[in-house]
């Protein structure tokens, strides 16, 4: 298992597929199937982690987490959309420098589905590709 802090900004989204979710304290664990892409960039995996691999995002130190998930109701643009936000996170610290992440791809880990948008707020973020 290869866990990479940082190169946040060389992750495309588009089409990532979001399984599932944890929170460890004020650790956030994002579970992804497939759709991860860091095609052409200068991300430490980008050799190793194909677009069709899983991988987990692993937030630390979250103090803001707020996920929108919009389900399509009736085409072409008439969506539902849902709010989840995680209440008993700890106040930023002004001793710490925070950076704010944004995801965004279809949603499986939630009812309803959809595809959702999430802003996160942490002192880091890693990724593991789940390689032994």
């Amino acid at each position: 298992m290869s866990v990479i802090e940082g190169f946040f900004d060389e992750i495309g989204f588009f089409e990532s597929v979001c399984t599932s979710f944890e929170w460890v304290g004020d650790t956030l664990i994002v579970s992804f199937d497939k759709g991860i892409d860091l095609g052409s960039s200068e991300h430490p995996l980008a050799d190793s982690l194909g677009v069709d691999a899983p991988c987990k995002l692993i937030f630390d130190g979250v103090v803001k987490s707020k996920l929108k998930v919009s389900k399509l109701v009736n085409k072409p643009n008439d969506f539902d959309v849902y709010y989840f936000e995680k209440k008993d996170l700890p106040e930023k610290s002004s001793s710490i420098d925070y950076e704010e992440f944004y995801m965004e791809g279809s949603m499986l880990a939630t009812d309803p589905n959809g595809w959702f948008v999430w802003d996160v707020i942490a002192e880091k973020a890693k990724i593991d590709n789940l390689k032994g």
